[in-house]
């Protein structure tokens, strides 16, 4: 596994002493602007966690979120019922054929095509 993207609940649950990037193998980690967002947007988010989670994401590569990634996340949503943050990540793995780190594989477990990963069950 050369690549990896994490869905939001991974980055949380690292700074929250969850579970460690160690879990997952290593690869080359990236995420989604959306992932972004979601993290710092959080209305709870502790001033000491944000300096840990800012620090981590000046070394992770965030990919951006185009016009094809809000097209696939356009049709994921009308298949079933996602949230917006989960559609474009979902999106955003399946344009980049990329396998989604999550804590929350029923969010994703109904898009067969795209490999899921979870910490919880290494």
């Amino acid at each position: 596994m050369n690549k990896l993207l994490l869905d939001s609940n991974i980055i949380i649950g690292v700074v929250k002493g969850r579970f460690s990037v160690s879990q997952l193998e290593k690869p080359s980690l990236i995420v989604s602007e959306i992932t972004r967002l979601e993290i710092f947007g959080y209305h709870k988010l502790q001033l000491q966690e944000e300096k840990l989670l800012d620090k981590f994401f000046r070394n992770i590569d965030c990919l951006p979120i185009s016009k094809i990634i809000i097209n696939q996340a356009i049709k994921f949503r009308k298949q079933k019922s996602m949230s917006v943050g989960d559609s474009i990540i979902a999106a955003t793995a399946s344009v980049y054929e990329l396998p989604i780190a999550t804590a929350n594989i029923k969010d994703f477990k109904h898009l067969e095509y795209i490999a899921l990963i979870s910490p919880l069950e290494i």
